[in-house]
């Protein structure tokens, strides 16, 4: 990466997936990007939580994409302290988060604007961290959980009863994944019902306990 801070950089959009000598200084540099609202960093396997940091300085940034990258709960709170008005977040197989970096995460002003999050296989999420985004008070309308061994039936019933914006029982909710989540079991298939998830298009319940 040249010296970004020297030049006016107009980047709206940049994908450096699986780029593996991208670094935390590289993305320290592309921060200097302030006009950009897309960036995909998909299996940058040396980017970790000083990248983040970098990352949370971006105030357009609205779809950010850090699947599989080495970063742990530290990055997901230096994130949340940011100003990035994330819409759709994706740390599919970030294996180092767990529940505490779900809540640091939304400890702050991101729950404001995040609509979509994708939380794929990370092994050690629990129903708390699904709790955690519940109660933030963000407007969840794309969730996917799959390969989360470790969440079951309360989420889906905190997601059922859930209320946002004027509406209730899991009201904004178009796309739900819970493929592959061992803790959710025939207890509810009754709150995929009405009145529960009247949005709801897309439901993944495939190799479950049911």
């Amino acid at each position: 990466f040249c010296d970004f801070s020297a030049i006016p950089i107009m980047l709206v959009s940049v994908t450096l997936a699986s780029c593996n000598l991208i670094s935390d200084y590289s993305i320290r540099q592309l921060s200097y990007c302030k006009d950009l609202e897309t960036l995909n960093l998909k299996g940058c396997k040396n980017v970790g939580d000083k990248g983040l940091e970098a990352i949370a300085g971006l105030g357009k940034l609205r779809t950010l994409n850090l699947n599989g990258l080495d970063i742990s709960d530290e990055g997901l709170s230096r994130l949340g302290k940011g100003r990035t008005p994330l819409v759709f977040l994706s740390l599919r197989g970030c294996q180092r988060i767990s529940d505490t970096g779900i809540a640091a995460l939304v400890d702050g002003p991101i729950p404001h604007t995040l609509q979509s999050i994708d939380l794929s296989n990370i092994l050690s999420l629990t129903d708390r961290a699904v709790l955690n985004l519940i109660r933030s008070g963000m407007r969840i309308v794309d969730m996917r959980l799959r390969d989360c061994c470790g969440v079951g039936d309360i989420s889906v019933i905190a997601l059922a009863s859930m209320s946002s914006n004027g509406c209730g029982f899991g009201g904004t909710l178009r796309l739900l994944d819970l493929w592959n989540c061992k803790g959710v079991t025939l207890l509810s298939v009754g709150w995929f019902k009405k009145p529960y998830f009247p949005r709801l298009r897309w439901l993944g319940l495939g190799w479950n306990s049911l």
